[in-house]
């Protein structure tokens, strides 16, 4: 089977380098991802999306707060959130944490909470 499309993630590193984007919009695709490299202690805060949200978490730990209820989620298992519902994680393991996450949208649309 031949390769529609080839990216490398080097080439979707923002800011600090450790996080890439991906918007499927760009690739005429239905889906969006963040492959995050997160320092020990860092945080996102509370949002929400129109569209339902996963992550997979690849290597250390992360607490995620989902509708007002909190709990642990480590490597190997995957968090999945509806869409509307508010939520945020923070990187509570030793070291750095390692997630990929999916946004079942083409485009990144986030309400700030």
């Amino acid at each position: 089977m031949a390769i529609a499309l080839k990216v490398e993630l080097a080439s979707l590193r923002q800011g600090d380098g450790l996080t890439a984007a991906f918007e499927g919009r760009a690739h005429e695709v239905p889906v969006s991802f963040f492959e995050a490299d997160m320092e020990e202690g860092g945080s996102v805060p509370l949002h929400r999306h129109p569209y339902a949200e996963l992550w997979i978490v690849a290597d250390g730990e992360v607490a995620f707060t989902v509708d007002g209820e909190s709990g642990p989620a480590r490597i190997g298992e995957v968090v999945i959130v509806p869409a509307g519902i508010a939520h945020c994680f923070q990187n509570t393991g030793r070291g750095r944490l390692q997630m990929t996450c999916i946004h079942a949208s083409d485009t990144f649309i986030t309400e700030w909470l």
